[in-house]
């Protein structure tokens, strides 16, 4: 590194016995083995590192090595490394600005002596910023708990988790520190890197090595493993990758989190941005674990290019998957290939998948479901799968029932959405328009560059009843509103009207696919009348804007109303792009093709709705 670096080193395993606080057994061996990497790896000066333990470790002791050792040293192009190992709590707050009425805290060896204080997340917020005001750059590793309730451990063999009790004393605002008024008026942008070694309602918890037999925070082990292959290059988000999923493997309700540049380098200097990516965190056989899940985007059939830890996530990957179960916070998929996938290995979302473009549905009439049986020129529907209707309670989407010599399509609840006047053929039919109406309604794309991301405001909606991406609206009314670019690159603008009779319109432009839309412009006015349908049954209409940085064709996924009309027309997506391919999944053969990864495959497009809420005498239940 280029500047000087000086380091803080706080690990606390016994606090005062006046304050009540449980001890802990790995934080000194955390920090002293730190100390060791830095000055006979780095080569920094033993003057340069201040190590506080257990009885030193006092709040005014980590205030004043804060103040003297690394603000009053550090100066332009130094580096300042503050490692914190203990308890993390939580303290009153005087700040009514609090959602939960308490400070995060770091707990010094005194603070929970009469008269003395945690250190709170905004003290210490306060204190980096005094640093950074001198041109000093600053990085943190925060091995404790930051939040929560208190959960601990039990046993001598058992891992303690690095959390204590809140403090519930109101504290003197004198007893804050003074650095707070003098800081928040500042204007240096604070870019600090933070390594923390959970997430808020998470624990930190204690690992024992099997071979050493030592105690050291979960987190604090695995950096000081991955240090072992430090290079100049190493970035502070190469680091997280590695720690993150070691972690995870162990502990899997804890989950290090990285705040900050992650290009920054470890002891200084920046390295190029690496896109969004997430984490490979465990391996078996064929399958990887990612640390994303659904409510990040990832679903079924979503694409993933593997790329090595600490890359750039760019070119030709190593391997190649595809996501097949998905929870809130993991997901795991399926290689395309065996391969050796490490631990902390880059996986970039090249295609979003759109779940099962199938349905289920729940019928019993013979006649129903040979007809869906051979609806595809002879061959079974590519839309359709078929159960029995005692089985409609294990996820089927429509129910098709006898009534009245008619056949009526039901949801899971027993509601019904239409009658086919047909026989057995045209419930068939009417199931595949209804599962291909359905496809389209759900088309986003969850891997939407940041350019195309609400780069289209929709402006001049007359009437002006809109509320959020909701305009309200009566049966044969006419609605207009216009799309302004707010980009700086000029765009093509699709827009397509899903009507309450289950057509699917091009509504913009009128004549030809697509329109290009200039930066700063605005359309023309697109109008659309809002109707019931003949059914009634659909008192909400939906808008598709779709929007791409390439001129792209739509049409294929325009339907006829419903019973009128030929439901699958012999033209096919002639486009060969990642999205050519998705359009002509969703409206012609129910599945996404499998096709090669390519780098930024879905990165040229966007979709955003707008529903129209209509009202009607007939079924307005409001009224």
């Amino acid at each position: 590194m280029a500047g000087n670096l000086y380091a803080l080193l706080v690990g606390i395993n016994q606090y005062s016995p006046t304050g009540g606080i449980p001890a802990l057994r790995g934080c000194v061996a955390d920090v002293t083995a730190m100390r060791s990497f830095l000055i006979e790896r780095l080569g920094t000066p033993e003057l340069h590192i201040r190590l506080l333990t257990d009885t030193q470790a006092t709040r005014a002791a980590i205030i004043d090595g804060w103040r003297t050792h690394m603000r009053n040293q550090a100066g332009a192009g130094d580096l300042v490394l503050f490692h914190y190992s203990g308890h993390g709590s939580q303290a009153l707050s005087s700040d009514p600005g609090e959602p939960d009425g308490y400070d995060e805290s770091l707990i010094a060896y005194d603070s929970r002596d009469p008269g003395q204080y945690d250190l709170l997340d905004k003290e210490l917020a306060a204190l980096i910023r005094a640093v950074e005001q001198k041109g000093a750059e600053v990085a943190l590793i925060l091995d404790c708990c930051h939040a929560g309730h208190l959960t601990r451990a039990r046993g001598v063999d058992r891992p303690l988790a690095r959390q204590a009790p809140p403090d519930t004393r109101s504290r003197p605002p004198e007893t804050v520190l003074t650095e707070l008024a003098a800081t928040r008026s500042g204007n240096v942008a604070s870019e600090y890197v933070l390594l923390a070694a959970c997430r808020d309602e998470e624990l930190a918890n204690e690992y024992r090595a099997p071979v050493q037999q030592q105690w050291h925070g979960a987190l604090t082990h695995f950096v000081l493993q991955a240090l072992h292959t430090y290079h100049p290059d190493m970035t502070w988000g190469d680091l997280h990758d590695r720690v993150h999923a070691q972690v995870r493997a162990i502990y899997a309700h804890q989950s290090p989190q990285l705040e900050g540049p992650a290009h920054r380098k470890l002891f200084g200097g920046v390295a190029p941005p690496v896109a969004g990516y997430w984490i490979i965190i465990e391996s078996v056989g064929e399958r990887v674990k990612i640390n994303g899940g659904g409510a990040l985007g990832l679903n079924e059939g979503s694409r993933l290019a593997i790329y090595p830890p600490g890359s750039q996530v760019v070119g030709p990957p190593q391997g190649a998957a595809t996501v097949d179960e998905v929870a809130d916070d993991h997901a795991w998929a399926t290689l395309d290939r065996p391969a050796l996938v490490a631990q902390g290995s880059r996986a970039k979302l090249v295609a979003p998948g759109f779940g099962d473009q199938q349905a289920v549905v729940a019928v019993d009439d013979l006649a129903v479901r040979t007809a869906i049986s051979t609806v595809n020129q002879g061959q079974p529907s590519a839309f359709l799968r078929v159960v029995a209707l005692v089985e409609a309670g294990d996820g089927a989407d429509y129910c098709v029932v006898e009534a009245a010599g008619l056949f009526q399509i039901q949801n899971v609840l027993g509601e019904p959405l239409v009658e086919a006047p047909g026989g057995a053929p045209q419930v068939a039919t009417v199931l595949e328009h209804l599962t291909i109406f359905r496809n389209v309604q759900r088309l986003r794309n969850p891997a939407t560059p940041a350019a195309l991301r609400d780069a289209i405001a929709i402006v001049d909606i007359a009437p002006n009843e809109q509320r959020r991406q909701e305009i309200a609206a009566t049966s044969g009314q006419r609605l207009a509103f216009r799309l302004h670019n707010r980009s700086r690159q000029p765009l093509y603008v699709t827009v397509l009207h899903l009507g309450a009779d289950h057509a699917i319109r091009r509504i913009y432009p009128s004549r030809g696919p697509t329109e290009k839309l200039a930066p700063g412009n605005r359309s023309l006015p697109i109008s659309v009348v809002a109707t019931t349908g003949a059914t009634g049954y659909q008192p909400r209409e939906q808008i598709k804007i779709f929007v791409t940085s390439i001129p792209m064709s739509f049409d294929a996924l325009q339907l006829p109303p419903l019973n009128q009309g030929e439901l699958h027309p012999p033209s096919t997506v002639r486009d060969a792009s990642p999205l050519g391919w998705l359009l002509h999944a969703i409206r012609h053969t129910g599945t996404r093709p499998i096709r090669p990864v390519a780098a930024g495959a879905d990165e040229t497009w966007s979709v955003s709705d707008l529903t129209l809420v209509v009202k009607a005498e007939a079924f307005d239940r409001t009224a």
